[in-house]
């Protein structure tokens, strides 16, 4: 285990995180001053390089914390693009690398010109996608202004090579008024998709099922994980967004179905034939999670396998926010094995355990990886990261209490 950095958090809903490209590792994080950073570390020398790419300032020019406001990165033609915005923020800021594999220097900060949707919960969670070898575009996902899924793209060239050329925001997934769908965005641009698993709302409000959707860049479609058709590009274009009740369902939360809340946690895709896996959290109560995968079988009129994974404890926060699990990741490089952050000791400290699923799809811990003493928690894998690349888990340690008070630093083992 390493200490990357002493003060720094993340959530789980903007992403990448961290990725990999030419045998380094990029990672980004906000820290309690208010300041966004990126960084640049090498596996094979353990050298690292950081940047400060922004901060979160108000209007006496004080740092505002909030982990909400990690940034998220994409690499595009070999040059950092780095995508970061507070907390239901009034604008979406990026900045790029000014050169291919590097963290040294980066350009103007720049405001993002596609707008929002219309509503005063500003921009939150960037998720871009690079879709280079599709068809030449960049993808951004974040929450809308109406609380909302909604989505953008460039012109053909898009940032960093020809400048700020972002068509006009759209929403992407509709929900009743006031409630705000979670989403988890995964590209896969060999083939054209572009995966999105999601929920209808927040468990603390509503009674939360998990969805899933898959966009085919290529033809301008939504389809179901064994490609049946949800709607299309078109009709979100012409402002008629997609209802999240309408899309593929791969866990049932809601009230008349009995079981506990879902919250969307990790989405991975088989690399051979692009299927994807969720993992995601159920959490019928504060002290009461549990974890679980459900894998899609992608074939005509198939369906979800879900299997619960092991308990989870209880939430991590020290406030209202019950249903904050530690957190469940699946490793991209074997979808039979997860990480997960779980206190087996009520009482206790989060701790990172390894999980693997047997052929007759039950799971077994195979491996803790972390000491109990401290908060372990929120565990991600370096995106792109080869499975023979030194400490490409990275995770939160340190004390949590609310998303707006946290002593922690970021780790890599």
């Amino acid at each position: 285990m390493i200490e990357l950095v002493r003060d720094a958090s993340w959530c789980w809903f903007g992403d990448s995180r961290a990725l990999h490209y030419d045998g380094k590792v990029y990672y980004g994080w906000n820290d309690t001053r208010g300041r966004v950073w990126v960084a640049q570390y090498d596996p094979a020398t353990g050298t690292r390089r950081r940047f400060q790419v922004g901060s979160y300032l108000n209007a006496a020019g004080v740092g505002m914390v909030d982990d909400h406001g990690n940034p998220s990165l994409v690499m595009r033609g070999g040059r950092l693009v780095v995508f970061y915005c507070y907390h239901a923020g009034g604008q979406m800021k990026y900045r790029v690398a000014d050169a291919v594999g590097s963290v040294e220097s980066f350009g103007p900060e720049i405001v993002c010109s596609a707008g929002n949707t219309a509503g005063g919960s500003g921009f939150t969670y960037p998720n871009p996608v690079d879709m280079t070898a599709t068809n030449g575009q960049m993808y951004l996902f974040w929450r809308g202004g109406n609380f909302q899924p909604t989505f953008a793209r460039t012109y053909s060239g898009g940032p960093g090579v020809a400048g700020n050329g972002w068509q006009a925001a759209k929403w992407l997934f509709s929900a009743p008024p006031g409630v705000r769908p979670y989403v988890k965005v995964l590209g896969d641009d060999p083939r054209g998709w572009i995966h999105l698993a999601m929920t209808d709302g927040h468990p603390r409000d509503v009674s939360t099922s998990i969805f899933y959707a898959r966009f085919q860049v290529s033809d301008g479609t939504f389809r179901r994980a064994n490609g049946g058709l949800l709607g299309t590009l078109a009709a979100v274009d012409a402002g008629n967004p997609i209802p999240v009740a309408s899309l593929d369902l791969v866990y049932d939360g809601s009230a008349s179905s009995g079981k506990p809340r879902g919250w969307i946690w990790d989405l991975q895709a088989d690399p051979a034939t692009g299927c994807p896996v969720i993992a995601f959290a159920t959490v019928p109560s504060r002290t009461d999670h549990t974890y679980l995968v459900a894998r899609a079988s992608c074939t005509a009129g198939g369906g979800w396998d879900v299997t619960p994974v092991c308990p989870a404890g209880g939430s991590i926060a020290q406030d209202i926010e019950d249903q904050y699990s530690g957190g469940i990741v699946l490793d991209p490089t074997d979808l039979s094995r997860v990480v997960v952050s779980r206190a087996p000791d009520p009482a206790g400290w989060q701790q990172l355990e390894r999980w693997v699923q047997d052929g007759a799809g039950g799971w077994s811990r195979e491996q803790v990886l972390t000491d109990a003493g401290q908060q372990n928690v929120r565990p991600f894998f370096v995106r792109g990261a080869p499975a023979d690349v030194p400490n490409r888990l990275m995770w939160v340690r340190g004390t949590y209490g609310t998303f707006v008070d946290f002593t922690t630093g970021l780790y890599a083992g």
